[in-house]
C-alpha cells in the first residue's frame, strides 16, 4: 500500500481490472472520481485464505479527481486475507 493510499478490492481476474481501469469504470471510494492506471505494486508470495501460495502483484491506481493513490487487490487478498510467506 502506498503512503496515504487506500486498498480497493476489485475483481480477481486481472484482465477485467485492466479493462475497468482503462475504461474509467472504477470509482474512487473517497470522492467518486475516475480511477486511472498507475503502475504495479511489489510482487509478493502470499497464502490466500482458501488455497495455496500464489504470487500477487497489486495494481496501483490514482484518482483523477482527488489525486489519491490506491492499491487494487483481488477479493480475499487484503486486508487480513493473505498471509505473507516467509
Amino acid at each position: 500500500m502506498t503512503l496515504g493510499g487506500v486498498v480497493l478490492t476489485v475483481n480477481a481476474d486481472r484482465a477485467v481490472v485492466e479493462r475497468q481501469l482503462g475504461g474509467g469504470e472504477l470509482a474512487c471510494p473517497s470522492c467518486g472520481g475516475v480511477l486511472a492506471r498507475r503502475g504495479n505494486g511489489t510482487a509478493r508470495r502470499v497464502r490466500l485464505t482458501a488455497g495455496p501460495e500464489v504470487v500477487l502483484v497489486p495494481r496501483r491506481s490514482r484518482c483523477r479527481g482527488a489525486g489519491r493513490r490506491m492499491c487494487c487487490c483481488r477479493p480475499g487478498a487484503w486486508p487480513g486475507g493473505p498471509m505473507p510467506v516467509r
